[in-house]
Parts: C-alpha cells; structure tokens; sequence
C-alpha cells in the first residue's frame, strides 16, 4: 500500500541528506500528518485533500490489488526496472516476477544503472538526479523496440 511504501521513500531520502533544514523537516512532518489521516479512511471527508489526493481516491486505493488483477491478463507484457530505483524496489518487481512464474506471456527485464525515471547514473539515486536533464537510457528502449517487433 501506498501508504506503507511512502515513509520507507522519505526514510530512504532523508538518509541521502547531509542535513535537513527546518523548511526541509516541516515537509517531512506535513507527509507523516497526512500519511496518520489514511489511518481512519472513514473519518475523512469527501473534500480533504491528503497528499492532494481525495478521499475516493485512497479508498479505491485502498482495495487496489495489481498482483491479483495481472493474472488475468493474457497478452504479452514487458516489466522493466530500474536497479537505482528507491520508490519501485528490486524488492517490488521480485514480488511482480514471483507472482507472474507461471506467466509465459510476462519478459522482465531490470537494468543495473537505472533509476525510477529510467534513467542512467551511478550510485544511489537522489531525488537530485531527477532534476539534472537526461534522457531514458537506450538499452532500455531497444528492448522496448525488440519486445513490440516480436510481439
């Protein structure tokens, strides 16, 4: 759940941080209010926007189980990952390739040097590299392009 992988992110970038500011912690505060607020789906309002999403929002979230529904899915799928990614973990897509085993119609396919925005660098990534310009990494679109012609 959402809610669950959002503080283990914020723990993952406060811990690339050599220091945090006062602005830089109301921040972190305001997500951790808003994250307790999910506790009590049923206390919140229709119009309470937390984390600037409503209240229909987290609740069809809430009972949203993507590992269950792709079973059903019968055309072919490609699941790439990022191995420098910290918000979609080489622990999620072990949990996508264990879930899909008997899947013929699934390829997965992570690359070493990729972060969430599928793009190259070196050791861990930092919400920082988002913002240095770059491109998605071409080994990562001509699988795309080889996984299209073959299917």
């Amino acid at each position: 759940p959402l809610e669950e992988l959002v503080p283990i992110q914020l723990e993952y970038v406060k811990g690339t941080m050599t220091s945090i500011s006062s602005e830089e912690q109301a921040y972190f505060d305001a997500i951790y209010a808003d994250l307790a607020l999910l506790e009590d789906l049923d206390g919140l309002s229709n119009s309470q926007a937390v984390m600037g999403a409503y209240k229909a929002y987290w609740t069809d979230l809430a009972t949203y189980e993507p590992l269950v529904l792709v079973q059903d899915i019968e055309v072919p799928l490609l699941i790439l990952q990022g191995e420098r990614d910290y918000q979609v973990t080489m622990t999620d897509f072990n949990l996508w390739q264990e879930a899909l085993v008997d899947k013929p119609n699934v390829s997965f396919i992570s690359f070493e040097k990729l972060n969430h925005l599928l793009m190259a660098g070196e050791g861990p990534s930092t919400p920082t590299e988002y913002t240095i310009p770059n491109h998605v990494d071409l080994a990562l679109i001509n699988e795309i392009v080889s996984f299209i012609k073959n299917n």
